[in-house]
């Protein structure tokens, strides 16, 4: 089992792959039914061989010259009900992992980046902007299967720019939490909360708990996922 790789990460990858070999008509119809179907709150991964089936089903459809929504036999809709009705439904840790490790990563990102910036002292710590940052990042995570989904239909232009909107995005949103909701003893703006540390100790020591946290939510995501996996016949 590798950290940072799992097998869902893999099945992703290779629907994506497979994907492109498709007629732009057919995407539009994997959309709307990969779409739809999210909405029953279905497992990741049980949506990925999903996908990858009705992908083997409109490559078929290419082969034999007829449309994808011929090769389906009932309309998208009753086939997206049918379909979901028998499939895993998302468990509460599916929803928990990605939440728990996008608030360890930001708070390990932001600590050993002002702790580098301050010259590495040996008293350091975590403050509450960064906590706060991270909570509300882990709350945008619960909707980034939804996003993710509707991105890989998405053209490489439009897909980029959608990066570069997240980045801008980012940019403004530090930019109004350092101005106006948090101040620093620096800050020419006098925010509403006073940024302070809520956990303090040796900056050497936080900064590796925070990394050895990190390989611990990579790992357990990891396994996860790779067990998940044992369950399917998608390789």
């Amino acid at each position: 089992m590798s950290i940072f790789y799992n097998n869902y990460q893999k099945l992703v990858s290779d629907n994506d792959k497979e994907l492109v070999k498709l007629p732009e008509s057919d995407w539009e119809v994997l959309g709307r039914m990969m779409t739809y179907m999210e909405t029953f709150h279905l497992s990741l991964f049980e949506l990925e061989v999903i996908k990858k089936d009705l992908i083997g089903m409109a490559g078929e459809a290419q082969l034999e010259g007829i449309d994808f929504l011929e090769r389906l036999g009932m309309p998208e809709k009753e086939f997206c009900d049918r379909t979901a009705e028998n499939a895993a439904k998302r468990s509460l840790i599916e929803w928990l992992i990605p939440t728990v490790k996008n608030i360890v990563l930001v708070i390990f990102g932001f600590y050993t980046l002002k702790w580098l910036m301050e010259g590495m002292p040996a008293y350091f710590g975590i403050t509450n902007w960064t906590v706060c940052v991270a909570c509300i990042t882990g709350g945008v995570s619960l909707f980034d299967g939804r996003l993710r989904g509707k991105s890989v239909y998405m053209n490489r232009r439009r897909r980029n720019l959608i990066w570069v909107f997240e980045i801008i995005l980012l940019v403004v949103l530090n930019f109004v939490f350092n101005t106006y909701i948090f101040s620093s003893p620096n800050s020419y703006f006098t925010g509403i909360v006073s940024e302070e540390f809520l956990i303090t100790g040796g900056g050497t020591f936080i900064f590796y708990v925070l990394f050895a946290l990190v390989l611990a939510v990579f790992l357990w995501n990891n396994s996860y996922w790779d067990r998940c996996s044992k369950k399917y016949q998608w390789q």
